[in-house]
């Protein structure tokens, strides 16, 4: 007889578990979304211990609250909504503290393969600086939806909620930030399919 596979537990699920005291629940959700929400605050702060110590703090208290966690829906959208307030309640305490913009090395090199484009190691070193530089301009809101809409796969509602923003005001952040990819691409002469980019926006 062939071995069962365990099937993979909901959030939802691990969530009612967790309220029921099963630490092994918060484990896993730890796991699941440790990396994502380490990476979206260094999206945003340049303080790696900051935000190591925010998260941490964030699951600390989500087990020391346990038995009062309310019912939700989405999971995901609590932990990221949770861990942002958290953190930007931390940096507005320290005023040293500076934004920075996320890496885009590895990823644009996935999209651009979906795309079915072919970029040698030279052209695509240095798209990735070029993406790396630009990052750096944008304000911190075009950062954090870029981040979101962009590595996380979020929909604009659920960036509309994380961000405390309204719905259009998350899309005209995207676009704003899109075109500035799109107009600078086009200045350096870097041949990839420009609509690629609008791919991100829809």
């Amino acid at each position: 007889m062939g071995s069962t596979r365990s099937i993979p537990q909901s959030d939802e699920e691990l969530w009612a578990k967790l309220k029921e005291g099963q630490k092994g629940s918060l484990r896993t959700l730890f796991l699941r979304y440790y990396d994502s929400l380490f990476s979206y605050g260094l999206s945003v702060c340049s303080k790696e211990e900051l935000v190591e110590d925010c998260l941490q703090e964030l699951f600390y208290q989500l087990w020391e609250s346990r038995a009062t966690l309310s019912e939700v829906q989405n999971v995901k959208g609590y932990l990221w909504i949770s861990f942002r307030r958290r953190l930007m309640g931390e940096i507005k305490k320290r005023n040293d503290i500076n934004y920075r913009s996320v890496s885009f090395k590895s990823d644009m090199k996935k999209v651009v393969s979906v795309e079915g484009l072919f970029i040698d190691n030279e052209q695509q070193a240095k798209l990735n600086q070029k993406l790396q530089e630009i990052c750096e301009d944008l304000t911190q809101r075009e950062r954090e939806v870029l981040f979101l809409k962009y590595y996380e796969g979020m929909s604009y509602s659920e960036i509309e909620q994380i961000l405390g923003l309204e719905y259009q005001t998350v899309r005209n952040y995207m676009y704003r930030a899109i075109e500035r990819l799109r107009k600078i691409f086009e200045k350096e002469g870097i041949k990839i399919a420009l609509g690629l980019l609008s791919l991100i926006i829809i």
